[in-house]
């Protein structure tokens, strides 16, 4: 994983690009490079993974000098790509997947995206054409953010874009859309002006235009049911080869073990390629409930295929002490993230690289509303249909307090007026505040989605929406505080094709969810692990926030002189949040004013952070020590 900084139009001064490859130290701490050329300027930080000579520095330029490649992340079927571009006459110098995806794009342009299967954002200079080429992988693993004006700005993250003269103001609307969700939702980003590149997208700037394009789409067509056994051994086809080729490092590799079926069953795969020893790391909570803990499962795991596991415990003095770096290094203000920060921070003492099970609920229909979308869509088949003012009806569900939208005969109520309607389903799935409770109007919105049955439909916003926005995002920031690289393997354009290709009824059903990956954990993992439900990676953000020592931060950071000042939220909406935490009332979530009140205090701590960086602040972001 590396650090990618780039402008056209104008070339920043020493100083500046000294500055904007220190914003982006942590993401590449094992070597920094510059090419600079009259208003042309590429930066880039390494971290070293494949390839550790310095023929696979960055910036990358090509033996003609006409092409200089910055790019971060990683090429997993590099090997295999290589081959026919030697044969075409491209001769290699060094062994990494950098020069692999140089060649290609130097030999084949765009057109050869669509193969590149891994994580990678990155910016191609073609200094023939004065064409500055930037692009994102399929499914938005890696950021990549662009302004362009009478110049252009492009980086792996917001502070280097406000360092290179970006993102001068919030955006009102970025934070509304934090307040709905608990993340900004793509291509908005928190600062004005700033664009996030959508995955599967490309950006070409040339001539002073900028032009987007999208070179791959998540799949909309849902193939016929297909047997079973068919099914299952094609995924686990599909698991092995996609695992075996992202192990491919000149550095040590670990995996994330929560517990769960889905980090489990990849630990199981990397177990039998790498054999006995494997590192892998769990996260657990010693002075909280035994609900949050997922560390005996994940023992289970370990013993059978004899890793070398690392459980960590994180109390709540672990999280106090690290409150106030957590909302600079996100980089972006999420609710979520935190547990990504703690187990990251353990995996770097030992390895540089992590695979995580992230995508296998989004992809295989791990969480509870895939469950609801199956019954639902039964349910309505059975009803009649309600006349289309039913449908008016059901949407005013949105309206509803976000408590009330988080109850399932809501949801269900909703669910049957509108007739499944995706959209109202996406956004009942996981609010944070309501529209009306934040003076927000939103209305859904949806792409076409084909011939998709409603499971796959609600899959297919997940992977669009959740995923990219949230939890690839923040695990990217957060385990980048690190200087740690975390591989998904899950979510993969292939696996995606596969798995959008096959009915909703053939991967959930009413209290059975991911059944085809539960299939192939029945011959991989121990039998008490293959009927646990799903836990998710949680923690006792409640507990802990209510505690005094955290409370204090709490009061420090929403105090309402503060609060005025940044202007971003009401007053007394956080001090009612606030108020509400610490006296819950009968009927409130005390999760979720929990985690009201710590998305409230993230984004005004974020605030601040990126007030110091417009006032030159230092913007060095290694992570403090953990635990």
């Amino acid at each position: 994983m590396c650090g990618v900084a780039a402008t056209l139009g104008f070339a920043p001064d020493a100083a500046h690009r000294a500055a904007v490859l220190s914003s982006l130290a942590h993401r590449g701490p094992d070597g920094h490079g510059c090419y600079v050329r009259e208003d042309v300027f590429i930066g880039h930080t390494r971290l070293a993974i494949i390839d550790l000579s310095e023929a696979a520095s960055q910036p990358m330029v090509s033996d003609d000098g006409r092409y200089v490649l910055a790019y971060n992340g990683e090429i997993y079927n590099h090997v295999e790509l290589r081959g026919p571009l030697e044969s075409r006459g491209w001769r290699f110098r060094g062994t990494g997947d950098t020069e692999v995806l140089l060649a290609a794009l130097a030999m084949e342009g765009e057109a050869c995206l669509p193969r590149l299967r891994g994580m990678f954002a990155f910016a191609l200079w073609d200094g023939q054409r004065r064409r500055l080429l930037a692009a994102r992988d399929a499914l938005g693993i890696k950021p990549l953010y662009y302004a362009h004006g009478d110049r252009t700005i492009l980086a792996s993250e917001l502070r280097t874009m406000a360092l290179l003269g970006a993102g001068a103001r919030v955006d009102p609307v970025a934070v509304e859309t934090f307040l709905l969700t608990g993340s900004v939702i793509g291509p908005r980003t928190i600062l004005e002006g700033v664009r996030s590149l959508p995955p599967g997208h490309l950006v070409s700037f040339e001539d002073g235009i900028a032009r987007e394009k999208v070179y791959w789409r998540v799949p909309d067509e849902a193939a016929e049911l297909r047997p079973r056994d068919e099914l299952v051994s094609e995924l686990d086809g599909l698991l092995r080869d996609g695992i075996r080729q992202q192990l491919r490092s000149d550095v040590p590799v670990g995996t994330f073990l929560s517990g769960g079926i889905d980090s489990s069953l990849i630990t199981s795969y990397a177990a039998e390629e790498i054999g006995e020893g494997l590192h892998t790391f769990s996260v657990g909570f010693g002075d909280a409930s035994a609900r949050w803990d997922e560390t005996n499962a994940a023992k289970l795991v370990s013993d059978r295929y004899r890793t070398q596991h690392h459980r960590v415990v994180v109390s709540r003095s672990d999280f106090r002490a690290q409150m106030q770096t957590l909302p600079a290094v996100i980089d972006q203000p999420s609710a979520d993230g935190v547990n990504s920060y703690f187990v990251s921070g353990a995996a770097a003492a030992h390895v540089k690289v992590a695979l995580s099970g992230q995508g296998g609920d989004e992809l295989f229909a791990g969480y509870n509303i895939f469950q609801f979308a199956s019954r639902l869509s039964r349910l309505i088949e059975r009803l009649p249909t309600p006349p289309p003012a039913a449908a008016h009806v059901g949407r005013l569900a949105l309206r509803l307090p976000a408590r009330l939208q988080h109850n399932w005969y809501v949801r269900g109520a909703a669910g049957v007026l509108t007739r499944g309607d995706p959209a109202l389903i996406a956004q009942m799935t996981n609010p944070l505040f309501s529209p009306l409770e934040v003076n927000v109007a939103v209305e859904p919105r949806i792409e076409s989605v084909g011939n998709l049955d409603l499971v796959n439909v609600i899959s297919r916003q997940v992977l669009t929406g959740y995923l990219p926005h949230t939890l690839l995002r923040d695990m990217d920031a957060m385990s980048m505080a690190h200087s740690l690289e975390v591989r998904v393997p899950l979510v993969d354009p292939v696996l995606a094709e596969f798995a959008l290709s096959i009915p909703g009824t053939q991967k959930v059903s009413w209290g059975n969810s991911k059944s085809l990956l539960r299939d192939i954990a029945a011959t991989r993992l121990p039998p008490a692990l293959r009927a646990r439900s799903k836990q998710g990676f949680n923690f006792p953000l409640a507990e802990w926030l209510r505690a005094r020592d955290c409370d204090d931060l709490l009061i420090e950071a929403l105090a309402p002189d503060r609060v005025r000042e940044a202007a971003l939220v009401p007053e007394k909406t956080v001090a009612h949040e606030l108020a509400r935490l610490r006296r819950p009332l009968p009927g409130d979530l005390l999760w979720l004013r929990a985690q009201r009140v710590w998305a409230l205090y993230v984004l005004h701590e974020w605030h601040d952070h990126w007030r110091s960086l417009q006032r030159g602040a230092p913007v060095s972001m290694v992570a403090s020590a953990t635990v």
